[in-house]
């Protein structure tokens, strides 16, 4: 094989080796961060923001921290001492709002600006993933997540979390919510509440790999096989 072709082969390979390595699971954890820390572009491929419901919607950067009306305790310790902040919404009316704010598609509400207390985390990723999870403590009813692809069409739902652990000492029950879809088919997630406070902790996603590194991966394989076929001659 020609040394320019082997050199191409060689690159493939490894752009192909990085490309599977960054469609492991990724676990974005709080307490990797110091208290005050802005984490809205710290973790690859996603970007999170806390958003609510003014009108027009405001988008803003998520700081790793205790939320000031946690009173009773350590409510966001789900997996560790700290959260992305706490939340509050009536989870199907927050979803109209985004939706309004992003796609203009929905009549205006009056709501979407008098509803100012709803608030919701906002995951963005670059390259679409197949696998969301969140962890959440909450004092009254229950968390919600909402997975849609890149042109805000739901593809995925969960109104209560897929497992419950038992209330603590504090009051807050916690638990853990995911979301999936085939073909890294979710491009937004909205993250929030049915009623009372939810104060998320461990993200947990699965990103897939860019169409490059995909092509770069077949010509890799292509002149591997090319290679092999010289060889036995």
């Amino acid at each position: 094989m020609r040394p320019w072709i082997t050199a191409l082969v060689l690159a493939a390979a490894l752009v192909c080796r990085a490309g599977s390595a960054s469609a492991d699971i990724i676990t974005f954890e709080p307490d990797d961060f110091a208290p005050g820390t802005d984490v809205t572009h710290a973790s690859p491929g996603l970007t999170l923001f806390r958003i609510t419901s003014h009108d027009p919607l405001a988008v803003m950067p998520t700081f790793v921290g205790q939320d000031p009306h946690c009173l009773t305790g350590p409510c966001s310790a789900v997996t560790g001492s700290q959260s992305f902040g706490g939340y509050s919404a009536f989870a199907s009316f927050l979803d109209f709002c985004v939706r309004n704010a992003f796609t203009g598609t929905n009549p205006e509400s009056t709501r979407c600006s008098t509803e100012a207390d709803m608030t919701g985390l906002w995951m963005v990723f670059d390259t679409g993933a197949d696998f969301v999870e969140i962890a959440g403590a909450w004092f009254s009813d229950f968390t919600w997540m909402k997975a849609y692809d890149e042109n805000f069409q739901e593809v995925d739902r969960q109104d209560v979390p897929e497992v419950v652990l038992p209330r603590d000492e504090s009051g807050f029950t916690k638990g853990f919510s995911n979301v999936t879809a085939p073909a890294g088919n979710i491009k937004y997630v909205l993250a929030s509440s049915v009623g009372g406070s939810v104060f998320f902790d461990r993200i947990r996603y699965e990103t897939v790999p860019e169409p490059s590194t995909l092509l770069l991966c077949g010509v890799g394989f292509v002149g591997l096989l090319r290679n092999r076929h010289r060889a036995r001659r």
